[in-house]
């Protein structure tokens, strides 16, 4: 979506362009926003709906301490017992 004005930079995105440009759902990106993983500010004057806007630069804080985590350790599978078989 490009800004109305030609020469003005958009510094802030919407949690819809955030989503679209990172490849996951809507939801996705409320759910990291209400956790406070990614800062956005409310920019609504009521309390009804929110509308978040997230700075390009707080986006970027994001990604880099994402791409900067260790991975998980993965749990040990667990082991089926063998099934006793019936006569």
């Amino acid at each position: 979506m490009a800004a109305k004005h030609p020469n003005v930079e958009r510094t802030h995105l919407t949690p819809r362009l955030v989503c679209e440009q990172l490849g996951v759902g809507i939801e996705t990106v409320l759910g990291w926003i209400h956790t406070g993983n990614l800062r956005a500010a409310n920019i609504s004057n009521s309390n009804t709906r929110p509308r978040w806007r997230v700075a390009k630069s707080d986006l970027q804080d994001f990604l880099d301490r994402r791409c900067n985590q260790q991975p998980s350790p993965k749990k040990p599978a667990k082991r089926r017992k063998p099934r006793k078989e019936f006569v």
